[in-house]
């Protein structure tokens, strides 16, 4: 099997972390990004809302989202790459889980992609599939989740960085808990995820032996 070098997967989060803070800034603020990430209970007209004002600015949006789900998608793999000796079934759910979070996050983003595509072929938007959009917006954090809770609870605590990551990502899943009881937190969910980025980013970047995922 072909070994990946570590930098690689330090690159894939890097490349996550760029477009988070495209999505922060570069859309017109987070009141446009809400109605494309619908984890905050929207009316149905609300959905589509900005796919049908906003078209091109929602297309581009997705292109730039496709980019962020494959960067996590490889961060997965790499997460994988560390635990896979020391904790196969730990590190082969959990990888699993985290596929499947980025398959239902690109099913999600499906579903405004269409919008905005009927929006720009002048297609009048006068209903959303609501309970559809919210549940696999959902199967996606709980995926990540999961994903998250097993590389934390398997990962090696030789070092300093080694803790902080693996304490961030046991923290992902403990503040996704809240915020689903508090949905009034929920712009707290993705905070343990940047520090968890930004560690993975220095991480792999120091891991000079490359690695199988």
């Amino acid at each position: 099997m072909q070994s990946i070098h570590p930098r690689t997967y330090s690159l894939a989060a890097m490349t996550v972390m760029v477009c988070a803070i495209y999505f922060a800034t570069g859309f017109g603020g987070m009141d446009a990004v809400n109605f494309l990430q619908p984890s905050i209970p929207l009316p149905g007209i609300d959905i589509f809302k900005a796919s049908h004002e906003r078209p091109h600015d929602v297309l581009r949006f997705m292109a730039v989202d496709m980019l962020f789900i494959f960067g996590y998608v490889v961060v997965f793999l790499g997460l994988h790459s560390v635990v896979r000796s020391t904790a196969p079934l730990f590190a082969a759910l959990a990888l699993g889980s985290g596929i499947a979070a980025g398959v239902f996050d690109l099913i999600e983003n499906s579903y405004f992609i269409a919008y905005a595509m009927q929006a720009l072929a002048g297609q009048v938007l006068t209903t959303a599939d609501v309970p559809v959009i919210y549940i696999v917006c959902s199967l996606k954090w709980f995926g990540a989740f999961f994903a998250y809770l097993l590389f934390g609870l398997a990962w090696p605590r030789a070092t300093r960085i080694d803790s902080i990551l693996s304490s961030m990502m046991l923290l992902f899943p403990l503040v996704g808990a809240l915020t689903i009881a508090m949905p009034s937190l929920l712009m707290l969910r993705p905070a343990p995820l940047v520090f968890v980025k930004g560690m993975a980013i220095i991480y792999f970047w120091h891991r000079d032996t490359p690695v199988t995922p």
